[in-house]
């Protein structure tokens, strides 16, 4: 997401003063002056809760002086926000000893708090309604002059509807369309109430026609076997609790997901702490978020996850390569020399070609094959099943058959030579056949690859194929390799 920013006000003019004062002295956010100063918000950062920060930024933009305001008094009490009641309060006593409650909250819980009439209260859901459909955070702001203890939240005068823009980044739409071809599902689990969600959710393509909607209090009436037999159909969950993060985490890893989790508050911990994988952000993320997690994103970017899933599919299928090029290349020459030497021929390598294939011919190609870049469908496959085990069935297969294939046509190839022109020729004709047989099936490894997209791997092979035809022309190779 970019830096939030208040975008639009519903309030009358003679309350917009109060209302900002409000936003000012019911905040737990600070702004502090970047290292090259300035008035504009970009030239802050935000110390505290991001939505907090946004009205901070917005009282700065109207001129109002948050430090000279905070200083003039102090607090007497605070009712904090939470998730479950989701309204803050505090009840500020000013210089002159006037003694103010300040609330904000969602308008949901604030807006029945206030003094209003039916009429009156009509209106204001109506432009919730509208400004959340805009995709904005929407918060109430009401004050009123402190009586009691008792009741403190109650009979508020209702000042403004402030709605907070958190646009998200092209990036992050981009990012989800590449995860969804990936067979990734992306999920949004926000505190945020439905309208906002599902706003920002069609923004990013996050959600499509027959997807569903579910809000925290629906959660709570569904039974965990009904929660499962919809979860697919669930693209958004608004307005949840922690406890709804964990039981939603749960579902999906009792559904057989492998689930990352991303988070930078601490009502986000225990979430991050569920979770196969729990993914904090590296700027807003809290310290709490980040003890919590097991990767850090230092950009806080989505596309950045989606990157290193990328990276990851990456590591793994040449992890993979390197070992089927390997095994099939050891399994052809297991089964080459055995089988000759078992039908009664001589062995038809000698130890030091044997050595020379496996640590030049096979070592080489490897190496640069492990760094190989990533093929046309990498991210255009499903993931693969967690309880599959590396080596399954079709790669086993893959092994077998052209480790067998290799070994069947240099065993024809040496009787025949053998029988023709005599052991050491066909001895020679078999070590250089293995070495070219390993430098063509390697490409063949690589056939969702362009031919040239792996320089090393194009150096490795050619390097090979020169100290191969060196070993027939320099004398001294050849003392050693008794061609």
């Amino acid at each position: 997401m970019n830096e939030m920013h208040v975008q639009e006000v519903v309030a009358n003019k003679k309350d917009l003063s109060l209302a900002i004062k409000t936003a000012v002295l019911c905040n737990s956010a600070s702004l502090v002056p970047k290292e090259d100063g300035g008035s504009v918000d970009a030239d802050f950062d935000i110390l505290g809760d991001t939505t907090e920060g946004a009205l901070l930024l917005w009282a700065n933009e109207n001129k109002v002086s948050i430090d000279s305001l905070r200083s003039e008094g102090k607090i007497l009490n605070e009712l904090s926000f939470n998730l479950k009641r989701r309204i803050m309060s505090v009840v500020w006593q000013h210089s002159n000893h006037e003694t103010y409650v300040y609330s904000k909250g969602a308008p949901e819980v604030v807006l029945p708090l206030c003094n209003l009439s039916k009429i009156k209260l009509e209106s204001l859901k109506k432009e919730y309604k509208r400004l959340a459909t805009k995709g904005l955070r929407v918060l109430a702001i009401a004050a009123k002059p402190y009586i009691s203890q008792t009741n403190i939240e109650n009979n508020l005068d209702f000042l403004a509807l402030v709605g907070i823009a958190d646009e998200p980044r092209q990036e992050a739409k981009e990012a989800i369309i590449k995860a969804r071809a990936a067979g990734i599902e992306v999920v949004m689990i926000t505190g945020d109430n439905e309208l906002t969600a599902k706003a920002i959710a069609e923004k990013l393509t996050l959600i499509k026609k027959g997807d569903d909607i579910l809000t925290g209090s629906q959660l709570d009436e569904l039974t965990d076997e009904e929660l499962l037999t919809n979860l697919d159909k669930i693209r958004i969950f608004a307005r949840v609790i922690p406890e709804h993060k964990l039981r939603i985490i749960k579902a999906y890893q009792t559904a057989g997901k492998v689930v990352a989790v991303t988070g930078d508050g601490v009502n986000d911990a225990m979430a991050l702490k569920q979770a196969h994988v729990g993914v904090a952000m590296g700027i807003t993320g809290t310290d709490v978020a980040k003890e919590a997690a097991d990767i850090v994103i230092l950009d806080d970017n989505l596309s950045t996850i989606v990157a290193a899933i990328e990276q990851g599919r990456i590591i793994y299928n040449n992890i993979l390569k390197v070992i089927k090029f390997l095994l099939t290349g050891n399994l052809s020459e297991v089964l080459t020399i055995v089988t000759i030497t078992l039908i009664g021929y001589p062995a038809p390598l000698l130890a030091v070609q044997i050595l020379w294939i496996n640590f030049v011919t096979d070592g080489l190609p490897a190496l640069s094959l492990a760094g190989d870049s990533a093929s046309a469908n990498v991210m255009k496959t499903p993931p693969r099943n967690i309880s599959q085990p590396f080596l399954n069935f079709y790669n086993l297969r893959f092994i077998l058959g052209f480790g067998t294939a290799i070994a069947l046509v240099n065993i024809v190839l040496f009787i025949f030579l053998f029988h023709l022109f005599g052991l050491e020729f066909a001895r020679n004709v078999i070590f250089t056949t293995m070495v070219i047989s390993q430098m063509i099936f390697i490409f063949l490894m690589r056939r969702h690859h362009s031919i040239t997209s792996n320089k090393y791997l194009l150096a490795s092979v050619g390097l090979v194929l020169i100290l191969q035809t060196m070993i027939y022309i320099l004398p001294p190779l050849r003392t050693i390799f008794k061609i």
